[in-house]
């Protein structure tokens, strides 16, 4: 059984562009499939964080949709359960990120962002001001 969400084999990698001192003394096979491989990781980097942001939105709706401000020992029963693969901290904190950062900001937050920051830091960078988290995400986003 692959373990290969996606298909790398039959992709155009002419666009995956690598430093030469990466790729110095490489062969074209070697070469290619380097940038097979970059293609595949960062594919797969946007995959898990697309997933992070359904999971957010997922908490997010079960705690203010579906249980609602007045629920709240139903919430910290859920989250305590152990109904979830994560921790009760980790949920809260991909909660408070999605509901203080990323629920406003909406797309402009490239997916792959979410697979670079733990559950913690987006909580943290949730309550940075604005400015600040123009900041983390241009960090970001320049590798």
């Amino acid at each position: 059984m692959s373990t290969e969400i996606i298909d790398t084999k039959n992709v155009d990698i002419s666009n995956v562009n690598l430093p030469s001192e990466a790729v110095k003394g490489l062969v074209k096979v070697q070469l290619d499939e380097m940038k097979r491989s970059v293609m595949h990781i960062n594919q797969n980097m946007q995959i898990a964080g697309l997933a992070m942001r359904q999971a957010m939105i997922d908490l997010y709706n079960i705690k203010v949709g579906i249980l609602g401000s007045k629920k709240k020992s139903n919430w910290i029963a859920f989250l305590e359960s152990g109904a979830l693969n994560i921790s009760s901290k980790t949920a809260r904190d991909l909660v408070s990120a999605y509901d203080k950062w990323i629920r406003k900001e909406g797309e402009t937050i490239p997916d792959f962002v979410f697979s670079n920051m733990t559950a913690r830091t987006l909580a943290v960078v949730a309550d940075l001001d604005d400015a600040s988290k123009q900041e983390v995400l241009a960090i970001i986003r320049g590798g």
